[in-house]
């Protein structure tokens, strides 16, 4: 083969080892996190979709009522000259404004005068089981006053004794009243009314709690949605949308919105007018005082003198005077209304108020600067009901209002001028006309004065009424912002609680809460679990074998007719010792990290199934520090390791047959040492070992842990191999660190792994389902 397809090939298998790596790794993750602990998601799911079927039957449906709005614009823009954007971009005044009246139908202030009106912070249900079925106006009775104590608890039973009496109670603690009569207990006083007739019965029970305006005004603005009713088209139609379990009170809610809306804009839209009409009855009122004293004075002195008029003379110069007298009274009032309008504008206090307009008195040019002016004064207080003060939008309006008030002031000015000239005039002119009127003969004079007063008075007051009436006209037929397109209806089928969504995230938390769980547990775990993880903290390791968890917690596992799982780990585990390591001849030491991890376990049922094997096999009890292999026996043998090295016993006396197998033998501990590594020699090691290795096939040495004590380490010149025993969910990730540095540094003689005490969940992808037919 070419170099250049040898290149190709080992390319193609590299990739095909990396991709076989992250496939297991997935496979990994998936089992460490899922299969392993199925049993956790199956329970989890049952418990959360528990809770999400009580949950529903809990709920009450829920029900959407709508309605469209159409928001009317009228031309009243007078920002600024240099906002000329504005101006041609009409669309987005239209937005700006149509956005304000968003913020005011979503107020706080009109839905807590809406649920106050509508009685709402009274609730009534009925209570069945864990559910509670909320009513509105079909209740048998109705709360028609009452005033609580403060109390934590606002909700009571109403329990029905008979057709004129009940029980009012919370926690079985009230007393017996009667329908229609007001009463007061430790929690307050109350009236209830009965609306119809009431089963007597246990399951007439009935549930009132009394809910606070505010905490109720805010739920329901929460629930309130007032948006246009169609983005892209930029229309000044809103649909307003609200969420609510009985159908009836949300529309009454919604129509209450609406009504009180038109009610607030109303009054806006008419506080000219009413201003207007407030000086105007103020007026009247005084000039009615003036023409009865008139009146009065008048009809007194011709019954005191007898005078009447006679001559035609003086009834022209009477006519003449009426006339120049109304003309001076309509200035004067001209000019009150003028300096009024002055007084308004010029207050100082920083407040902007509305200008009273009366068409017939102000001319067409003050006009065309008022009426912007009292439109800014609406708009400013309309952006004040949701904004601030230090709000830039109002910042503008205050600036605009600022830039009309000199030339309004200056035109009043003029006006006011061109007013107290043609009063003087007139003035000078009705003395002429008095001075003439002197000459007629004293009693007909004074008659004649009192009728011009009688006369002047009694059409101005005609004249008032006069405006009176088309302000009241104008009021009437006041222009209107909002008309109501689509009153408000409720959906015929209830938009929640979904069942699905309810039940779909019941699974998912069913899920996801075993998930964490298993993830928080792998994130405190500091014990290894798994060959892949033994892998990872020694990437170097040769795992020998695994041996399954002894759930049945036998010592010997290992027998001739025994066919289970763990006795088929350890027949793999000799099947790979033989062909990994080819001598004939092996001396094989069993050591761990510390007590505890099953070393004696490995050791003596590796032994068994090497003795199994017709295999002359010896295991060595080498851990004279605390021996466990005695446990495995059923004699106890008085010579034993101990005896041979302190030359007290030979090792023909030393070395035991045993019972389980006529090929295994093995060496007790025998007498603990007070320190075992000063009766260790090289010599008697020699001597042991050699004898060993001409008798026995297979010498398996039970040595102290590794990492605690270092007996283990004068043995290394007589093994052929090491196993050093991991235990499933015992031994420590920092223990293993220490295993990796004896290995690396050579302190084992041909070293392998035996992973004990694994769980089955913990055995996917190494041919436990080949073997799951030998388990008990």
């Amino acid at each position: 083969m070419s170099k250049a397809n040898n290149t190709k090939f080992l390319m193609v298998d590299s990739h095909l080892r990396e991709g076989d790596y992250e496939e297991l790794n997935i496979k990994e993750l998936f089992h460490k996190y899922f299969w392993s602990k199925w049993y956790l998601y199956v329970l989890s799911c049952l418990v959360f979709g528990g809770l999400a079927y009580a949950y529903l039957k809990k709920q009450q449906p829920v029900y959407e009522i709508s309605s469209k709005l159409l928001i009317k614009e009228r031309d009243n823009d007078y920002s600024s000259p240099d906002d000329w954007v504005k101006r041609n971009l009409k669309f987005s005044v239209i937005s700006e404004n149509v956005a304000n009246e968003i913020e005011v139908l979503s107020s706080y202030s009109i839905m807590y005068d809406v649920v106050s009106d509508l009685g709402l912070d009274v609730r009534y249900y009925w209570k069945h089981n864990l559910s509670t079925y909320d009513r509105y106006k079909d209740f048998p009775i109705s709360v028609e006053y009452y005033e609580l104590n403060p109390l934590e608890k606002t909700s009571f039973e109403i329990r029905p004794v008979d057709d004129t009496s009940f029980k009012f109670l919370q926690d079985e603690e009230g007393g017996l009243y009667t329908y229609g009569e007001e009463f007061t207990n430790q929690f307050g006083r109350f009236c209830i009314e009965r609306t119809e007739d009431i089963h007597v019965g246990s399951d007439s029970i009935m549930n009132v709690e009394f809910i606070h305006l505010k905490a109720l005004a805010e739920s329901y603005l929460t629930s309130l949605r007032v948006a246009f009713s169609d983005n892209k088209s930029m229309t000044s139609i809103l649909r307003l949308t609200l969420e609510d379990i009985i159908p009836e009170r949300g529309v009454d809610i919604l129509e209450a919105v609406i009504q009180k809306y038109h009610r607030i804009k109303f009054e806006e839209s008419n506080a000219i007018a009413v201003n207007t009409l407030k000086l105007l009855n103020d007026r009247i009122v005084d000039i009615s005082q003036e023409l009865r004293v008139v009146e009065n004075s008048m009809e007194q002195y011709k019954v005191n003198n007898q005078a009447f008029q006679s001559t035609a003379d003086l009834n022209i110069l009477l006519q003449s005077m009426n006339t120049l007298t109304q003309e001076q009274n309509d200035l004067e009032v001209q000019l009150n209304i003028v300096h009024s309008m002055k007084k308004g504008l010029g207050n100082g206090t920083g407040e902007y108020e509305l200008i009273p307009i009366n068409l017939s008195l102000i001319n067409d040019q003050i006009q065309q600067l008022i009426q912007p002016y009292n439109d800014l004064v609406l708009k400013r207080k309309q952006l004040l009901l949701t904004g601030q003060p230090s709000n830039p939008i109002v910042q503008a309006v205050n600036q605009d209002l600022a830039n009309l008030k000199p030339s309004i002031f200056a035109a009043l000015d003029n006006m006011q001028k061109d007013l107290q000239m043609k009063l003087d005039t007139a003035t000078n002119q009705l003395a002429g006309l008095q001075q003439r009127l002197k000459s007629k003969p004293r009693n007909e004079r004074i008659l004649s004065d009192r009728t011009r007063d009688r006369e002047i008075t009694e059409d101005l007051y005609v004249y008032l009424l006069k405006k009176k009436e088309e302000t009241n006209l104008a009021l009437v037929n006041s222009f209107s912002k909002s008309n109501v397109v689509d009153p408000p209806r409720s959906t015929l089928d209830p938009i929640g609680p979904s069942g699905m969504k309810i039940y779909a995230a019941g699974l998912m938390a069913g899920f996801v809460f075993p998930f964490f769980f298993v993830f928080l547990f792998e994130m405190i775990r500091d014990s290894v679990q798994t060959e892949d993880e033994v892998k990872k903290l020694i990437p170097e390791a040769n795992i020998m074998g695994m041996i399954c968890q002894n759930k049945n917690k036998e010592r010997q596992v290992v027998l001739r007719q025994r066919r289970t799982l763990v006795a088929e780990n350890f027949r793999v585990l000799r099947t790979k010792l033989q062909f990994h390591f080819r001598s004939r001849k092996k001396c094989i030491m069993v050591t761990s990290s510390t007590s505890s991890e099953g070393k004696t376990f490995v050791s003596m049922n590796l032994a068994m199934s090497f003795a199994l094997a017709k295999k002359k096999t010896v295991i060595i009890d080498f851990d004279m520090h605390k021996p466990d292999l005695m446990k495995y026996m059923e004699e106890l043998p008085e010579n034993g390791l101990s005896d041979f090295l302190t030359a007290a016993s030979t090792i023909e006396e030393v070395i035991q047959k045993s019972d389980i197998s006529p090929m295994l033998d093995y060496i007790p501990s025998g007498p603990l040492p007070l320190n075992p590594n000063e009766i260790i020699t090289e010599s008697k090691l020699d001597e042991l070992f050699e004898h060993l290795k001409s008798h026995y096939d297979i010498i398996i040495v039970d040595t102290p842990p590794i990492g605690i004590i270092s007996d283990a380490m004068l043995l290394n010149k007589y093994l052929t191999n090491s196993l050093y025993v991991i235990r499933s969910g015992f031994t420590k990730k920092s223990m293993l660190e220490k295993a990796e540095g004896l290995m690396e540094n050579k302190m084992l003689v041909n070293p392998a792994l035996v992973l004990n005490g694994v769980r089955k969940t913990n055995l996917y992808g190494y041919g436990y389902s080949k073997y799951s037919k030998y388990a008990v």
